[in-house]
């Protein structure tokens, strides 16, 4: 897992702020084809030149007995992309895929993900022939308060936390928080993304610094 001292922080500070609680993931992967432009210059154009593009999606939801959210992460060599989920459920869609030109010239595919409507950025990632073989997803059964890889490639992980709908305040806009009673029991380094802002950007050289 990238920047392993980030989300080890992460799990030490939620274990003794979220009630225990699990939820479990279930879907498949599904395989398209669909012709795009070759240039964003032909949009509305309706002609070509274009191009054949193989989606690859692995679509399903993460269910628990009560509401619950999540923050997702997108781990690169670089940095971690981070946003909070809007939505608060017993079922949260889960999506990832996998997108390459038909004929696989360079050998690459964008990989991007998102749980409960919080969307991340696509990453290049190298392909494989079946580009769901690219891909190695995670547990069927995920734990609440812990950092889990959902999805992972050579390039790119897909992470998440989950809390429960009993320790978060929701204010406007959908933007939720941790509670106040349990916020103030986190390091410092960590309130900002919890309590404060929706989405946001970690700096590897950050990300990789163990905590004080």
């Amino acid at each position: 897992m990238r920047h392993i001292p980030f989300f080890q922080l992460l799990d030490s500070a939620l274990s003794e702020v979220v009630p225990e609680f699990s939820a479990e993931c279930r879907g498949n992967w599904s395989t398209n084809r669909r012709r795009v432009y070759q240039s964003p210059n032909q949009l509305g154009s309706g002609s070509g030149p274009f191009a054949d593009v193989v989606d690859a999606r692995w679509s399903g939801t993460l269910e628990a007995s009560a509401d619950f959210s999540a923050i997702a992460f997108l781990a690169t060599a670089n940095e971690i992309h981070w946003t909070k989920a809007p939505l608060i459920s017993t079922v949260l869609p889960f999506h990832v895929s996998l997108t390459a030109y038909a004929d696989y010239t360079p050998t690459g595919a964008t990989f991007s993900a998102n749980i409960g409507d919080a969307h991340l950025p696509g990453v290049r990632v190298v392909a494989r022939e079946h580009l769901e073989e690219s891909c190695t997803l995670g547990p069927r059964l995920l734990t609440g308060g812990r950092v889990t890889c959902l999805a992972e490639t050579r390039e790119a992980a897909f992470l998440a936390i989950l809390l429960p709908r009993v320790i978060l305040k929701v204010g406007r806009n959908r933007l939720w928080r941790i509670r106040t009673e349990s916020a103030t029991q986190l390091p410092s380094t960590l309130r900002q993304l919890l309590t404060r802002r929706r989405a946001g950007t970690i700096r590897a050289e950050a990300a990789t610094q163990p905590a004080d």
